[in-house]
């Protein structure tokens, strides 16, 4: 697939909403939403979940569609698929179909943002469904370790609150907290819409919401938030109504990193990611699978918000393997911060595997809506998949050298493990940290 035949069109609407549209002649289906910068970030003081709450009940009954069934099954006739995510920062819903319907599908789109509308009924059943959510979100690991992570990332943030809240704020999220929530923060200003598809669309995805779609006024808000704090390291009680095996534990080791104050930056870190973790030629799967049977496999995970960021590595190993495992993670950490990475052909190995899998995403519709999507919503740069890997090319031992010394430090670390606390482990990890830090 040659990913340089990407066409990206810009477009600053009458209403103040933003329109990206982008076309790709081999795309298989077509991909069209909208992003809301009106993300968990933004949800009341002890009404957390009312972001995800409000992304449940839109996009179900318009003054078109009387109910959620008789709405879903006329996208279903059409073919087209639909769904909608929270994130920290914003809310994002989309529909994929066929190229013939993608009009068709930005016109139920823009009905969806303009008519949307949902009663103390509502608001009541989806309460039972998230409740549900919340439940089953306290028995994946992941996500248990992600929660724990982000709170030690930024313990004064409102970053560091759960994304879909927990059982008491639920319970107490009223239909006028939603309301409030909607009228404050979907407005024009804070919509981006994007559209993914085989032709240039670009001026009749901009007529259809020039005429359609009905302007929201803008609040505008006061908002502070605090970053700052020590290193922590926290253990996560093993996790209730499973069978938590006391010799093997997950851990998770987070940096916290500003917003890459250019390209060059953002690209090296995502790289960094990628070089420790993820692939079978990363650092970490080398020397903890590979090469001492220490854990199956080690993934990597890094994102940016508007003023801050981090990067995550996570893996399993056995109780008496935890610090034996961390220190070659920090040991891994300080090469790139010493410049002692791989030679040049091994790097380029590392910058191939990591191309390949950006041009083969880039088949999905749907991954090009959120690539481009996310950087809008939060006001970012747009940097095509093509221009990425280009400046990903241009990355040097130095490069990396110097990204990690700037985010890499004891500062921004924190470490979330996942099992039964032991006060032995827990000073020798803080010893090791001290150490090696």
């Amino acid at each position: 697939m040659n990913i340089s035949s990407h066409k990206t069109k810009i477009k600053r609407l009458a209403s103040g909403a933003k329109l990206v549209h982008i076309s790709s002649p081999r795309l298989p289906y077509s991909a069209i939403g909208a992003f809301v910068r009106a993300g968990s970030r933004f949800d009341p003081k002890d009404k957390e979940g009312v972001a995800h709450f409000l992304e449940h009940l839109c996009m179900t009954k318009t003054k078109r569609f009387h109910t959620a069934e008789e709405r879903f099954q006329k996208l279903e006739s059409f073919g087209i698929d639909c769904s909608a995510s929270t994130h920290k920062e914003f809310v994002s819903f989309y529909h994929t179909q066929t190229h013939e319907r993608t009009s068709a599908s930005l016109r139920l789109l823009v009905d969806g943002l303009n008519y949307s509308w949902f009663d103390e009924q509502d608001v009541k059943r989806e309460r039972a469904v998230i409740l549900d959510e919340v439940s089953r979100e306290e028995g994946e690991r992941g996500k248990v370790i992600w929660k724990a992570g982000s709170n030690l990332l930024w313990p004064k943030s409102l970053l560091g609150r759960s994304l879909i809240g927990n059982k008491d704020s639920i319970q107490s999220i009223s239909f006028e907290d939603l309301a409030s929530f909607r009228n404050t923060f979907y407005s024009s200003r804070n919509l981006v819409f994007v559209v993914v598809e085989q032709k240039d669309g670009f001026k009749e995805a901009t007529r259809i919401i020039e005429k359609e779609y009905k302007p929201q006024k803008h609040k505008d808000i006061v908002y502070r938030d605090r970053f700052l704090s020590p290193v922590r390291t926290t253990f996560q009680k093993p996790l209730s109504g499973l069978q938590q095996d006391d010799e093997h534990l997950d851990i998770g080791l987070y940096f916290r990193i500003s917003p890459p104050k250019n390209i060059r930056d953002r690209v090296t870190v995502s790289f960094i990611r990628d070089y420790l973790s993820n692939t079978w030629i990363s650092k970490l799967v080398e020397e903890l699978r590979f090469k001492r049977g220490l854990t199956y496999w080690v993934s990597g995970d890094s994102d940016y918000f508007s003023d801050t960021g981090y990067l995550e590595l996570a893996f399993s190993t056995t109780k008496n393997n935890v610090i034996s495992a961390l220190e070659i993670c920090f040991n891994e950490i300080k090469k790139i911060k010493a410049g002692k990475t791989d030679n040049a052909k091994e790097l380029k190995n590392h910058k191939t595997s990591k191309a390949s899998h950006i041009i083969k995403s880039c088949a999905n519709p749907h991954t090009l809506f959120q690539w481009y999507g996310e950087d809008a919503v939060l006001g970012a740069k747009l940097l095509s998949p093509h221009d990425y890997i280009k400046e990903m090319n241009k990355i040097s031992v130095e490069d990396m050298q110097v990204a990690a010394n700037k985010y890499f430090k004891k500062k921004n670390l924190s470490l979330v493990i996942l099992g039964q606390r032991k006060k032995t482990l827990e000073a020798e990890v803080k010893e090791l940290i001290k150490k090696l830090f």
